[in-house]
């Protein structure tokens, strides 16, 4: 097996994982499987969840699970998908014989209705405005909300109602608190809006802040890359939309 997998005969691989019956070359197969191209080819995604599965390698599903909400999350925006993905792993989770199983399930819970909840909040921005300001609002509250959502997206949503409101005070005071958390505004807001925001904030006396960003992943980032990353960054800063003066300064 060990060598299939460095061949990367992907159809040899699953042939051979399917008619060895070991738990060992199950989970082999299904690791080497998450690093290809899943998401869009739904026999892979398949066979990893069978392979585990006949492995009863339950952590690891579940772990399966976990990283394709991020993927839904983080490069579509699909959180109904997320949802789903994050009850599979919940289920899953709660199988496992391993430690902290009722920590991994209670984090599950807890995330799921996070996700929930930042649906029902989106769902409500035609319908009933107001609500969904005050949810959005409670969500970005919660220190954890990074674990479940992008706060990104929440605060693209608030943006943008400010916006459409004509709030052009809330909107850019919404954009600083985006900046205060480190959370790239141009990775959530469209250019079209920063720059109908800054024209209509103009003439305020307020100066371009400089500071780089990064973007809002829920995912670990190192200090060599987001140093790499810094000047980049400033030259992207220098388009955003301005900032009042004396407003808060954000964390580096």
């Amino acid at each position: 097996m060990k060598c299939l997998l460095k061949s990367g005969d992907t159809e040899k691989v699953i042939f051979f994982a399917n008619v060895s019956r070991n738990n060992e070359i199950f989970i082999l197969a299904a690791n080497y499987l998450q690093n290809l191209d899943w998401r869009n080819d739904p026999d892979i995604s398949k066979n990893v969840v069978g392979f585990y599965s006949k492995a009863k390698a339950f952590d690891q599903l579940a772990g399966f699970y976990d990283a394709c909400a991020q993927v839904e999350i983080d490069d579509y925006k699909d959180y109904a998908k997320a949802k789903r993905s994050l009850e599979d792993a919940m289920k899953v989770a709660a199988k496992s014989t391993g430690p902290g199983k009722d920590k991994k399930v209670a984090s599950f819970e807890q995330r799921i209705a996070v996700v929930d909840k930042f649906m029902t909040a989106k769902s409500l921005a035609k319908t009933d405005p107001n609500e969904m300001v005050a949810l959005l609002q409670q969500l970005l509250e919660d220190a954890d909300v990074d674990s479940a959502i992008r706060s990104g997206d929440a605060f693209a949503l608030l943006v943008t109602h400010a916006y459409e409101s004509d709030d052009v005070q809330n909107a850019v005071e919404l954009i600083n608190a985006m900046r205060q958390r480190n959370i790239s505004v141009k990775a959530f807001i469209n250019q079209k809006m920063l720059n109908e925001i800054q024209a209509k904030a103009g003439g305020s006396g307020s100066a371009t802040d400089s500071t780089p960003e990064r973007s809002d992943t829920r995912s670990s980032v190192t200090k060599q890359s987001q140093e790499a990353k810094g000047g980049d960054e400033d030259e992207d800063m220098q388009e955003d939309i301005e900032v009042e003066e004396g407003s808060p300064p954000r964390r580096k």
